[in-house]
């Protein structure tokens, strides 16, 4: 399958604008029928097994599809009512969403699980009106795109939770091309998810590889072949040491023996702007690996002056000290030329090497042995916290300087294999973006 320009010729005009020809335009009130998931009572409700899985809006993914883990999966020990168990191949719709921004309300995905789950109540089943002229996944896609995903919301109640009904999502118009079109855009589509898909199974394997690499690398060292030394063949170059098996050649000592760590500034957010001045590195902008600017506060270039000691350069090495570990690990960012210039904030810390290789601080403060000693080191009830000592106080091997070096280098181009993977798949997801924006309106068609 593949597609090929249409000319402007051969669109027409319609309520949802220009569309070929031989396509029409429906209302979704003609087309399906949402039905509502039943209200089971809570007193039955579980956060683990036994039971079956009760669907709800927490388990729909905002870029589509459904997810199950331990803190969003709820299990049901009652009575199951008849008709409640959904079946695979069902279109479902969000239809009350908690979420900050509205990500997934009228969100619509089709069910394909290996297990059964129920029909709860605030998840819509779509029931289609005239199901031979229509392909499901192709009417998912159009109920997904960003037209209809809009008008749901537009027209959708509350404030902190939203709401939307059968009779908001059934107003809207859609296009309606023949199914020959129908197939053939879900196919392309199809091939693109499943790509996506593969892709992002590659990338976990990529970081579980990271996290085996990062562990034997830290307890077995490199020699001078290259080669990762073998405790079973060769037990004489290893010694015993606080942190187990480690190369006879190796110290160990707190992290306060090879790093510091300055502590930012406390700027008085009176002085804080949003669009003018100096980036602030605040507790929120320390993220996994980089930082997140999406909440950015600035300091007026007019005050930059008096805190040089505190600006941020490239490379630099940040953790942020409140909140500061989650299922995800440690916040620790490292800094590329696109996060500065910028200022360090109170409760966010810079590392600074001062007898160890820079960028083999960044592996060992990445590394699962050192991030668990933070976890138990957090204090705090209510917002978990890390103090400067805290930080610098776990034990860490310490390799000689040239082995330093060979050990950041292997992690380096494991690390540049991951990053190529991720862009490929942020490339994915902007082809499939234009691709649904092209074949969902005909701009482009699909021939055999």
């Amino acid at each position: 399958m593949f597609e090929t320009p249409v000319i402007t010729e051969e669109f027409k005009d319609s309520p949802i604008g220009k569309i070929p020809k031989d396509w029409d335009v429906v209302e979704l009130v003609e087309e399906i029928n949402i039905v509502h998931g039943y209200a089971f009572k809570g007193e039955y409700f579980s956060e683990t097994p036994p039971g079956e899985v009760l669907l709800v809006p927490g388990n729909f993914h905002r870029e589509g599809g459904l997810y199950f883990e331990q803190n969003n999966t709820k299990y049901y020990q009652g009575a199951i009512p008849e008709n409640t168990v959904l079946s695979n191949g069902d279109l479902l719709i969000v239809m009350t969403d908690l979420s900050p921004r509205t990500l997934i309300l009228g969100r619509v995905v089709q069910l394909r699980l290996p297990f059964k789950v129920l029909h709860n109540q605030r998840i819509g089943k779509i029931v289609l009106r005239l199901p031979d002229s229509w392909n499901k996944r192709f009417l998912m896609l159009v109920m997904n795109s960003n037209r209809v995903r809009q008008n749901i919301i537009s027209t959708s109640s509350g404030t902190t939770v939203r709401h939307t009904s059968p009779g908001r999502i059934t107003a809207n118009m859609i296009p309606k091309p023949g199914l020959y079109d129908q197939d053939g855009i879900t196919e392309i589509l199809d091939a693109i998810d499943k790509t996506i898909a593969l892709t992002n199974t590659h990338i976990t394997k990529l970081k579980k590889a990271k996290a085996g690499l990062l562990h034997n690398l830290l307890t077995r060292g490199i020699d001078d072949h290259g080669e990762l030394r073998d405790y079973t063949r060769n037990p004489e170059l290893f010694k015993r040491s606080p942190l187990g098996i480690i190369p006879k050649d190796w110290d160990v000592g707190p992290l306060s023996s090879i790093a510091n760590l300055q502590v930012g500034y406390a700027f008085k957010s009176q002085c804080f702007q949003e669009n003018e001045g100096i980036r602030l590195i605040r507790g929120e902008n320390v993220g996994y690996g980089r930082p997140d600017w999406s909440d950015t506060k600035r300091l007026p270039w007019d005050m930059y002056r008096g805190y040089k000691e505190y600006e941020l350069s490239e490379g630099n090495i940040i953790i942020g000290m409140d909140r500061t570990f989650t299922k995800s690990g440690c916040k620790i960012s490292v800094l590329d030329s696109e996060d500065i210039p910028s200022l360090l904030v109170q409760r966010v810390g810079r590392f600074i090497a001062y007898s160890c290789n820079i960028d083999f601080l960044k592996v060992l403060l990445m590394s699962e042995t050192y991030q668990l000693s933070l976890q138990l080191q957090q204090k705090g009830m209510d917002i978990p916290h890390l103090s400067q000592s805290e930080i610098l106080e776990p034990i860490v091997p310490i390799p000689l300087p040239k082995e330093q070096i060979k050990i950041a280098q292997v992690v380096a181009t494991h690390e540049a294999h991951l990053q190529s993977k991720k862009v490929y798949l942020e490339k994915l997801k902007l082809l499939k973006k234009g691709l649904m924006s092209d074949l969902l309106t005909g701009r482009v068609r699909v021939k055999i």
